[in-house]
């Protein structure tokens, strides 16, 4: 998490980081994905079938709202709405695309890769995806609060001032 609180140091520190990205890149394919009616969609009809018991019903919600969710407009204004500065999102932060190296007999990450998607986003996008991908449903309950926290207390060190959101925003 040390990381993602780094990348989101630099490009608050750095808005104009901004300007070399594509800006609606991400928000393009994701909506062409939802346009044509692939991934998304049929991803959520199928986890309603494998747990209806448990999802039945969020799923439903989800498929009434879709529309909504894969608005770009939508998801161009998630900061503003939410009165957050805008940080690097890299959009698919799992540990696949994280390369570790050892030093002193312990791990160390030496890169992050694929940043194809990266894209002017929400804090939040990258820590939700990580914890998401790389723990499972009861670690996630147990340390979610904890892992928060370490990474604003990061993100506060390395700008040398409170963040401009809220832990609670994040």
């Amino acid at each position: 998490m040390d990381a993602v609180s780094e990348v989101h140091a630099y490009s608050i520190k750095h808005p104009e980081c901004f300007k070399s990205i594509h800006p609606n890149k991400f928000i393009d394919n994701l909506v062409q994905a939802h346009d044509e009616r692939s991934s998304p969609l049929v991803l959520l009809k199928d986890l309603k079938v494998r747990y209806k018991e448990k999802l039945g019903n969020t799923i439903d919600e989800i498929i009434k709202n879709i529309d909504e969710i894969f608005n770009k407009n939508t998801i161009n204004e998630l900061n503003a709405k939410f009165g957050m500065q805008p940080t690097l999102a890299h959009c698919e932060l799992w540990t696949q695309n994280l390369i570790w190296k050892e030093h002193d007999k312990k791990r160390e990450l030496a890169a992050i890769i694929d940043w194809e998607c990266v894209h002017e986003g929400n804090p939040s996008e990258d820590i939700a995806f990580m914890i998401a991908s790389s723990l499972s449903a009861d670690d996630r309950h147990q340390h979610a609060d904890t892992i928060l926290k370490h990474y604003y207390d990061h993100l506060t060190e390395l700008l040398q001032q409170q963040p401009p959101f809220t832990l609670q925003q994040v």
